[in-house]
């Protein structure tokens, strides 16, 4: 009988560590869609191609919004898909899962949020009588337009010859909707940040008419995303800098001025080196207060690139305690690659997103994503080394959003072959 029970606590522990190495952290969830992942194409047919997801938001009820170009078409619109949590398209909304908003020539969606009531927000661009202006899409839960919002559920703003569109956008408590991008002037790009009240119009008490812009110099530069603190104060990260091209943060007051306790001027730059190309993709907020940043640091501009983290106190200083002097360089591939997108867990510990160059020329990627210790260390037990590389074998691929579920299992958002695409890893 003693033997019985040993070969049956073996039998079980061996069953054990069958299933563990089965499920690590860093693995494809294959409860979604069957094997992990699942992209429109598969969904639509090919007659309906649509390009990657660079923003993705879970409702309560677990499913799923992603948003992104529509593969660069003249004809386009600003719009959403909506997967189950299983991974299948809900054909509750919208039409058949996509619910889409024609604008006209060249209108997109790059940012997604939820709001407490379940309507959807979308942020993008939308031509204008002259050139492309920023552009709001409100939706009931459903998919259809929202009649309350803006006209007719749209909302379209910015100045004469704008050129502008929105990177990033989420929803206040009080209902009030902030967003960030880039716009255009006579000189060049500037970064932009707006804020609306909650039913589309400009918010007069911010900046005076509900747009701040800020020219930081560079040739190259504009907001790429955004994080609101506790205190109503806006962050906008991305990319810009008088003499080269470095991690760019702005902070703004409620009132929509540079906030002059941040850094002493409201802005801070951050270099990972002489002669790096650097470009902030993603924003994240500790409970803390601290900002983490991530995005790419490349050898020149067309080097090859690398992972770049950075964590900033509140007042806007590198915080030394992070990496090596408030800086962190990953390799993610022997041919490079960076992070698109960034996420803090509930254990302090960071994800990042991205793609990993599967050539030199730049051609063909895979999705990363890349773990790290609260401290800024690569955490060891996900993935390999902390870095997870999936490739779908279709050329240049790349994740560029995440979210995380109730469960702890993460959502990745991006593009496989030219199509969009949503994934689900186990994190734990």
């Amino acid at each position: 009988m003693r033997r019985h029970l040993l070969l049956a606590a073996a039998s079980a522990a061996a069953l054990l560590l069958v299933v563990s190495a089965a499920a690590a952290p860093g693995d494809l969830d294959r409860s979604f869609a069957g094997k992990g992942w699942v992209r429109t194409l598969e969904l639509r047919g090919a007659s309906v191609p649509y390009g990657g997801a660079e923003d993705v938001a879970l409702q309560p009820d677990g499913k799923i919004l992603a948003v992104g170009e529509d593969s660069g078409r003249s004809s386009s619109a600003i719009g959403a898909f909506r997967y189950t949590p299983g991974g299948g398209l809900d054909r509750s909304f919208g039409r058949g899962g996509f619910a889409a908003t024609n604008l006209g020539s060249f209108s997109h969606a790059h940012a997604v949020a939820v709001q407490r009531d379940g309507r959807i927000v979308l942020a993008g661009e939308a031509p204008c009588s002259y050139t492309a202006c920023f552009a709001l899409v409100r939706l009931l839960p459903n998919g259809t337009l929202d009649s309350r919002f803006g006209t007719g559920g749209v909302v379209r703003t910015g100045p004469r010859w704008c050129g502008c569109h929105f990177r990033a956008v989420e929803v206040l408590p009080d209902g009030r909707i902030v967003a960030a991008g880039r716009m255009y002037n006579r000189w060049g790009q500037t970064f932009a940040v707006a804020r609306y009240l909650s039913d589309g119009r400009p918010d007069g008490t911010f900046s005076g008419d509900g747009i701040a812009s800020v020219d930081v110099g560079g040739s190259y530069e504009g907001g790429e995303a955004l994080a609101v603190q506790r205190d109503g104060k806006v962050l906008v990260a991305g990319g810009g800098g008088a003499g080269g091209q470095l991690f760019t943060v702005l902070r703004f007051r409620r009132d929509g001025r540079l906030d002059r306790t941040f850094s002493r001027d409201g802005r801070v730059t951050v270099s990972f080196g002489r002669d790096r190309w650097d470009t902030a993709h993603a924003i994240a907020l500790r409970r803390d207060g601290r900002i983490l940043l991530a995005g790419e640091s490349r050898a020149g501009q067309v080097g090859p690139a690398k992972i770049g983290l950075a964590r900033l106190t509140k007042r806007g200083a590198l915080d030394r305690s992070f990496g090596r002097r408030g800086r962190v360089l990953t390799t993610a591939a022997p041919a490079g690659g960076y992070a698109k997108a960034l996420l803090i867990q509930p254990d302090g510990r960071l994800l990042a997103a991205g793609l990993a160059d599967a050539s030199r020329d730049g051609t063909e990627s895979d999705w990363v994503l890349a773990r790290f210790q609260a401290r800024g260390a690569l955490d060891r037990s996900f993935g390999r080394g902390g870095i997870v590389v999936t490739s779908f074998g279709t050329g240049d691929d790349w994740a560029g959003a995440l979210a995380r579920q109730a469960d702890g299992k993460i959502v990745v958002g991006g593009e496989i072959y030219r199509d969009q695409a949503v994934a689900r890893y186990l994190a734990r």
